[in-house]
């Protein structure tokens, strides 16, 4: 019996998709394309069936049960692997990257040179300590020091241009580091960052998701599971009442399941954003999605 090679693919995702996968989500759905029509019925385990209409012949129509869509993923099958690709920022020697430090919301960057044979790590500093104690920084010989914005407006068009400096330097590790004091700077680097490069390299990934099941059904059935919620990483908005400028603040759900309704509706608004231009796929059309379970890897 040949056992099938796992395969990687390439899974571009957003800024706040990246986030939320380094935060521990599990799930994320994907629009069926084309969207397909309910057929009809069967009395079997292969529920619904449904026709996909071939947009260069219109007159043709194909018709598959579930088990069959699910064999078409895009994404793969249970046990392939997603890399994710994110929007990097390149230098303007074009020798370096930047991604930012997704669990910190201050600009903090990690840098990577072109080849993503060295990486220096953008560590912030509090008064207090370290942000993460887990985190044994005596590892990382090589750290980001310093960032400083360089956005500026063109003068004869007005437009805005974002860039930004990033300090970075190879250090002595001997000891924990503490704000620099005591260490050694063997070498100092700077860097200025205005250009966006999509076209991330593999090597560069630092998000690798294995497909533990697939399942095919209607985006609006995400309202029956507060757990699908959670899976998908988001949370509830909740406003203070006796906040007299309404101040919305950000809180994880109650497992619970008491407040329902607050759990899709967050889902339900970065659904429409992520979709914005594809209008026939928004949460009121309620197409049919690939809802992929995932679990991250070493990357």
């Amino acid at each position: 019996m040949m056992i099938a090679a796992i395969k990687e693919r390439a899974l571009p995702l957003n800024y706040r998709n990246v986030r939320s996968f380094l935060n521990g989500r599990t799930q994320m759905r994907f629009p069926l394309d084309p969207q397909p029509k309910l057929s009809r019925s069967l009395p079997s385990d292969e529920g619904s069936v449904m026709a996909f209409t071939d947009p260069e012949r219109p007159w043709i129509q194909q018709h598959l049960g579930r088990k069959n869509v699910i064999e078409m993923c895009p994404y793969g099958q249970s046990g392939d692997r997603l890399w994710v690709r994110e929007t990097l920022w390149i230098s303007e020697c074009g020798e370096y990257f930047a991604r930012p430090v997704l669990n910190w919301s201050s600009p903090n960057y990690d840098v990577l040179t072109r080849d993503c044979s060295k990486v220096w790590y953008g560590l912030r500093y509090q008064a207090t300590g370290f942000d993460d104690p887990k985190l044994d920084f005596a590892e990382f010989e090589h750290m980001t020091t310093g960032w400083s914005n360089r956005g500026h407006r063109r003068k004869r068009t007005g437009e805005w241009v974002e860039a930004f400096d990033l300090s970075f330097a190879d250090v002595d590790t001997q000891e924990k580091i503490q704000p620099f004091k005591g260490n050694v700077v063997r070498k100092a680097y700077q860097a200025e960052f205005r250009k966006k490069f999509s076209s991330m390299p593999r090597a560069a990934s630092r998000l690798l998701l294995e497909i533990v099941s697939i399942d095919v059904q209607p985006l609006q059935q995400i309202e029956t599971s507060v757990s699908d919620c959670l899976a998908e990483g988001v949370t509830a908005e909740v406003q203070d009442p006796n906040d007299p400028f309404g101040t919305i603040y950000r809180v994880p759900f109650d497992p619970s399941g008491k407040g329902h309704r607050t759990a899709w509706c967050p889902f339900q608004r970065w659904w429409d954003m992520d979709h914005a231009k594809h209008p026939e796929v928004l949460w009121d059309c309620n197409p049919w999605v690939y809802a992929l379970e995932l679990r991250s890897v070493e990357a």
